[in-house]
């Protein structure tokens, strides 16, 4: 059994749209017959002068509220909401407590700015670098000494907004990654064999699964923060999702980016329903 942990994190992403996940969630009653525990946050719009790292002091605050949370937390967790900022500490919690630890980043985006990198300033664009040891020290630190996450450990899936200096990471680090287009060319059955293959040569057995909500087709779900052409549906995201709960243990995941101002009669809301209710971690 997992707990389910919500965060109202926003300032990641400079979307106040995002601040009304969970209460818009709770209102549909999704919560209503499972545990869940809201992160504490002062939210304070902080302008930080560093335009690198914008409102670095309050999403770092939220950040450590929530790695506290974690600690206390002996089952498994779920983080739904926020911004993917919030995937700095929840990826970081499963690093530090599991060996043979592979990470699965669902998104249209890469994430994998630092703040030497980054064209927007914005900390949710950031927290693959962070994992990997890159980028800002405080950030990355959330990952104990030795624990950082290994480039051949991660695998995207879904990507199609990746930034030239991000891609050039991906490169030089040899990263898998699956861009939509390439799922579509290959097939995602043979995608999802060829990660498979992937982690039994690098001995991964448990996971962690970061899903986004941008990496599903925006016509489909309209109500995130960054939309990108193209993506899944939910047929896909579910085969994508099953095949981690079939066959690795789960022991951690996140569902994020969902921002309510933009979704349209509630297609977002009712496909967040469906990941979440199909669940097994």
């Amino acid at each position: 059994m997992f707990k389910t942990v919500a965060s109202n994190l926003y300032l990641g992403a400079n979307n106040p749209g995002i601040k009304e996940g969970i209460a818009t969630i709770e209102k549909a009653g999704i919560f209503s017959d499972v545990p869940f525990v809201k992160v504490p946050e002062v939210l304070l719009g902080t302008k930080d002068e560093n335009p690198k790292m914008l409102y670095y002091t309050d999403v770092y605050d939220h950040l450590k509220k929530l790695a506290a949370l974690y600690e206390e937390i002996p089952e498994k967790k779920l983080l739904v909401g926020g911004d993917h900022a919030i995937g700095i500490v929840t990826a970081a919690h499963s690093l530090n407590e599991n060996d043979h630890l592979g990470v699965v980043w669902v998104d249209a985006h890469a994430d994998i700015n630092t703040d030497d990198i980054t064209n927007s300033g914005h900390i949710h664009g950031m927290p693959v670098a962070a994992l990997l040891g890159l980028g800002d020290k405080a950030l990355a630190n959330f990952v104990k000494k030795g624990r950082q996450l290994k480039p051949e450990n991660l695998v995207y899936i879904g990507l199609r907004d990746v930034e030239p200096e991000e891609q050039k990471l991906l490169d030089e680090m040899n990263i898998l990654h699956y861009p939509y287009e390439k799922v579509v060319n290959m097939g995602l059955e043979n995608v999802l064999k060829e990660i498979n293959d992937h982690f039994a040569k690098n001995n991964v057995t448990k996971i962690h699964v970061s899903y986004d909500l941008d990496s599903a087709d925006p016509t489909l779900v309209p109500g995130v923060t960054t939309p990108v052409p193209g993506g899944f549906n939910l047929s896909e995201t579910k085969e994508i999702l099953n095949n981690f709960y079939d066959h690795y243990e789960v022991v951690n995941m996140d569902i994020v980016e969902f921002n309510p101002q933009n979704d349209q009669e509630d297609k977002t809301l009712n496909f967040f329903k469906e990941i979440y209710q199909n669940v097994r971690i």
